[in-house]
């Protein structure tokens, strides 16, 4: 395909290639993000009915502290709220990236002379 294309549509070409590498990554973390606060969620769940003082525990890497229900829902509430702003930051910047996607895909068009049947995805 790249080598059909004039130097200025390969250029775009390719730009529109990292834009959607991009896009791919941005998904992923934000998949991640969204399975972390759900762990995080159903942790705070998992506590609800506990006294505050009713020991929990609380995983630190590869080993568990002990810890109160009290002290724990706070950090966790504060990390689903963190979450939720990564989220929505990733899901805008998805975004961002879809809209600048389509509009390289016009960039292209307008260059070949409006010449449709341009593939984009390889």
């Amino acid at each position: 395909m790249q080598g059909q294309l004039p130097p200025a549509a390969q250029d775009i070409y390719e730009e529109m290639q990292e834009l959607q590498a991009e896009a791919e990554d941005v998904v992923a973390q934000r998949q991640d993000a969204e399975r972390e606060r759900e762990a995080a969620a159903a942790a705070i769940d998992a506590i609800e009915d506990s006294e505050g003082d009713e020991a929990v525990y609380r995983r630190l890497g590869s080993v568990f502290a002990e810890t109160t229900a009290g002290e724990a829902r706070p950090a966790l509430e504060a990390k689903v709220a963190r979450l939720d702003d990564r989220i929505e930051a990733l899901e805008s910047t998805e975004e961002d990236l879809r809209t600048e996607f389509e509009n390289r895909k016009e960039d292209i068009k307008h260059l070949l002379g409006g010449a449709g049947g341009i593939g984009t995805s390889e």
